[in-house]
């Protein structure tokens, strides 16, 4: 009687490989070792970015953990800056 696990919808490949989300859990701030924040800190830090080059240090700093919310965020705030 044991209960298999519900599969859902197939997954289609993400459009932006390189923006996968990651599924790592969330720290409780930045690691030591990489300066790396939560997909939550990195939301809050993209909205309350000062200009344009605190944006790209962002980018610099995070690109391999943007997912596409913070990628449009980003291009978001870029645009209206």
């Amino acid at each position: 009687t044991g209960m298999s696990p519900r599969k859902g919808p197939p997954q289609s490949p993400s459009p932006w490989p390189d923006l996968a989300v990651r599924s790592e859990p969330p720290s409780s701030g930045r690691s030591a070792a990489g300066g790396q924040l939560n997909a939550k800190q990195l939301s809050s830090y993209i909205s309350n970015a000062g200009g344009v080059d605190e944006l790209l240090a962002l980018f610099a700093a995070h690109s391999a953990s943007l997912n596409p919310i913070h990628a449009a965020n980003l291009w978001n705030k870029l645009g209206k800056q």
